[in-house]
């Protein structure tokens, strides 16, 4: 008796059980998934708070914010924001100097 309950339960787990679902084969597009959603919660913010309109005043001060704002991170990553003048000329001043040694 023992013996049949065995087979019955292999024969119930060859035949009757489910196959494990596959694994994913497409990747998850982060960059597009994390756009769609910031979209959703941008527009949901702008619904309801109006700080922007259209017009070409408007499209004029955008252009100006954006042109300012890329220039001050050009100006950033050159490295001139903090050096003071005194740094640069002691810093020719080594450099000339290793080059005579």
């Amino acid at each position: 008796m023992e013996l049949e309950d065995h087979w019955g339960a292999v024969h119930h787990i060859r035949h009757q059980t489910k196959p494990p679902p596959r694994l994913q084969e497409e990747t998850v597009d982060w960059p597009q998934f994390i756009a769609k959603a910031s979209k959703d919660v941008f527009s949901n913010w702008k619904k309801v708070h109006h700080y922007w309109h259209e017009g070409p005043l408007w499209n004029a001060l955008a252009l100006f914010i954006t042109f300012n704002a890329v220039c001050f991170g050009l100006l950033i990553f050159s490295g001139h924001i903090g050096a003071t003048p005194n740094a640069q000329r002691t810093f020719e001043k080594v450099s000339t100097l290793n080059k005579v040694h």
